[in-house]
């Protein structure tokens, strides 16, 4: 097959992207054709495993409808048991839930001018019907394909419309936004790419509801997506990244090659000044407020009206977000590269000033923005208070630490003095503190950390080599990274910046390499008796307790092949009685505990772990 290899690492994964996209240029026609049997191959394990399930439950039915003998034999052997528990897994195997897209619903009535962009968009480009438009408070858009039958498909088509974004675009640029998302799902776009998109977007969903269900079914298909999804995802990247081209042309065509331009830099240069000169500035005030003292999407409309962007900050923003290349990590191709497909420059977009929050959305848009308001302020009131009352105690533990001389702190005291002076006061005024506390920790990661980003911030490349010592943190190691990347791009030494995106890639596949050990449990792994603090087993032991079906249980943990401050523990439970959904309480154990390190709960009825459970039980504390 095409992709017949196993993904582990960024390289792997790479090493298919670059052949698929050698395949392409090569010979496209015989690309296209591996890449449909691809495709097939998915569905056809899908459609092997339904036929055994209606060749399971047919066949039970049919023993029973002509010959009761044979069946009552089946019954009093027990052999049905594990016939019915054969077609029941199969079933929840094929049955894998995933969450659709939640936001307002706008409807055509109260909404015309909306509908009628969408209606003309779909009738110019033979787009696939959209069933549902969806507000949220984002700035963003696009339309997703919510499987309406899990794996089985019959997609629901939901067009996602961000308040943000919507604020910061004219109809025009909107109108290109749009004109590129539905070039996905277009007629006018090769149908074979289109299919190919919607397939690749699919499986990959398929892949995340699996990971994330704790069902029999869920752990069956879970191997097979988790090969499948991802070898499909890198071997069809090559078409998936000719689709987003194509889409912008798409755009270019129903506006003009310029409104499209103008739509991306303004996506590039704008996202970013929001959040960080409106929302940065808005949580702030959390500090000084009990309650926030202004709506905040609301108070976003009037900050986007009073601080439009100057030219000559705007130019900056261009000019920087221009300089970064298209990597594998995304099917978009940067901001360059898209620029110069379509053969313009990324000229500054003029000022919004008729914004498509108040064309689209019509009479109803500040009763919307009121609704925004109100549930933003309901999710975030809680984290709102509890930041102002951090921050009170926090200034009187600041102004009590400034009286004594730092050499004199204990670590703790240390710690926490150099952490309040570089949130309340100056990262410059932190440093030396940070400096001190590295100087008694010198292989401590937290501090490095911290140490280097205020020298990189300073312009002062020895936070390097801080940053490298941070990157010995599983925790730390993306931030890390990104911070020494992004200052060796914006110096123009970019042979270094990926040398440098390189070794901390090394680094985090190695860390991850970890954390997959952690996930997994297995027969031949070693186990040994848990260490855990009290408070852990009383929590882990009042849980078991609270589950009316759970006769015994025992933990034990996983010894894994290196200590990088990860820890992996597993659950063994036998029940009262005989259950059909253990699973069920499994879930429960498993959102029910927030504790440290990865966990896994498993009933000793579980046929397919049965050396698991023997050997866990081995080594393990009885809990109850």
């Amino acid at each position: 097959m095409a992709g017949d290899m196993t993904i582990n690492t960024e390289d792997d994964f790479i090493a298919l992207v670059r052949k698929s996209e050698i395949d392409a240029k090569n010979n496209p026609r015989a690309y296209n054709r591996k890449l449909f049997v691809y495709a097939l191959f998915g569905y056809g394990i899908i459609l092997l495993m339904l036929v055994l399930l209606l060749g399971l439950v047919g066949g039970l039915i049919g023993t029973a409808f002509f010959s009761a003998g044979i069946f009552i034999l089946l019954l009093k052997t027990k052999i049905i048991i594990p016939l019915v528990l054969a077609a029941w897994v199969l079933m929840k195997a094929l049955w894998v839930k995933m969450s659709p897209p939640e936001g307002m619903k706008l409807n055509r009535r109260d909404h015309p001018e909306l509908f009628k962009e969408i209606d003309q968009l779909r009738r110019e480009l033979n787009s696939l019907k959209i069933h549902e438009v969806i507000l949220d408070d984002q700035l963003n858009a696009g339309v997703v394909q919510h499987p309406r039958l899990g794996i089985l498909g019959w997609h629901k088509n939901t067009l996602i419309l961000g308040y943000q974004l919507l604020l910061t675009m004219d109809p025009e640029q909107m109108r290109s936004i749009l004109a590129h998302e539905f070039g996905h799902l277009s007629g006018n776009h090769s149908r074979f790419s289109g299919w190919i998109y919607r397939v690749r977007t699919s499986w990959l969903k398929v892949m995340q509801a699996c990971d994330e269900s704790d069902s029999w079914g869920g752990r069956m298909t879970r191997a097979f997506f988790n090969w499948y999804a991802p070898n499909f995802e890198a071997y069809s990247f090559a078409l998936a990244r000719n689709n987003e081209y194509e889409a912008d042309a798409i755009a270019a065509k129903l506006t003009s090659p310029a409104i499209a331009g103008s739509a991306l830099v303004n996506v590039y240069a704008t996202a970013p000044f929001i959040e960080q000169k409106y929302w940065a500035s808005f949580y702030q005030k959390a500090d000084e407020y009990e309650t926030p003292p202004f709506s905040p999407f609301l108070g976003l409309e009037k900050f986007l009206v009073d601080n439009a962007l100057g030219e000559e900050e705007l130019r900056d923003r261009i000019d920087l977000a221009m300089k970064e290349e298209t990597h594998y990590s995304n099917t978009h191709p940067s901001l360059k590269d898209r620029m110069s497909a379509l053969a313009i420059d990324a000229t500054t977009p003029e000022p919004c000033i008729n914004h498509s929050a108040k064309v689209w959305l019509g009479d109803r848009h500040h009763e919307i923005v009121a609704l925004l308001d109100k549930e933003w302020l309901e999710n975030n009131q809680e984290s709102w208070k509890q930041r102002y009352n951090y921050v009170s105690d926090g200034r009187q533990s600041l102004a009590a630490f400034s009286k004594k001389m730092p050499e004199v702190l204990s670590d703790k005291e240390l710690w926490k003095y150099a952490y309040l002076t570089y949130e309340f006061e100056t990262h410059s005024a932190a440093l030396p503190l940070f400096m001190l506390y590295q100087n008694r920790n010198p292989k401590d990661p937290e501090s490095a950390m911290f140490v280097g980003s205020i020298l990189i911030e300073q312009s002062d490349d020895s936070g390097l080599s801080f940053l490298k010592q941070a990157q010995e943190s599983s925790e730390l190691i993306r931030d890390a990274a990104n911070l020494g990347y992004d200052f060796l791009i914006e110096q123009g030494r970019d042979e270094e910046a990926e040398t440098w995106w390189q070794e901390a890639t090394q680094k985090y596949e190695y860390f991850e390499k970890i954390f997959e050990e952690a996930r997994e449990f297995r027969p031949l792994d070693e186990y040994k008796a848990p260490e855990l603090p009290d408070e852990a087993l009383r929590k882990l032991t009042d849980a078991l307790s609270g589950e009316n079906k759970v006769k015994e249980a025992w933990v034990s943990q996983k010894e894994l092949s290196d200590d990088v401050g990860v820890s992996a523990f597993i659950v063994v439970f036998s029940v009262k009685f005989f259950t059909l959904s253990p699973e069920k309480i499994e879930k429960r154990l498993q959102d029910a505990l927030n504790l440290e390190g990865y966990w896994a709960f498993i009933c000793d009825t579980d046929s397919d772990r049965i050396q698991l459970v023997d050997k866990v039980v081995a080594n393990s504390k009885k809990l109850l």
